[in-house]
């Protein structure tokens, strides 16, 4: 599989993820029953630990680093992935899972 296939794979999940993260906000802001707010918190806390691991996992660093040698070869589109993925991952790195969780 070419590195940015993986990448491409890897940014649907972690936008799928964030997305249900979103659902999940929107349903507490809307529909949820006050007394649901707890159990709310620890779905918020369990999701929000796996997004941060899967977008600072190391392998990901690594597949941003081999893209990031080679950005001749892939396209505009392919480019603006790259660097988006990049700026997450840098910016999450920097912030233990505890304190995303």
């Amino acid at each position: 599989m070419k590195v940015i296939d993986e990448l491409l794979l890897r940014a649907t999940e972690l936008t799928n993820l964030n997305n249900i993260l979103a659902l999940l906000q929107w349903d507490q802001e809307v529909m949820m029953p006050p007394a649901a707010t707890a159990d709310r918190a620890g779905q918020f806390s369990t999701l929000s630990a796996i997004i941060h691991r899967k977008i600072t996992d190391p392998v990901l660093g690594d597949l941003l680093k081999q893209a990031s040698e080679n950005t001749s070869m892939f396209s505009a589109k392919d480019n603006a992935l790259l660097r988006i993925i990049c700026r997450e991952h840098l910016r999450n790195v920097k912030l233990p899972e505890q304190f995303v969780a």
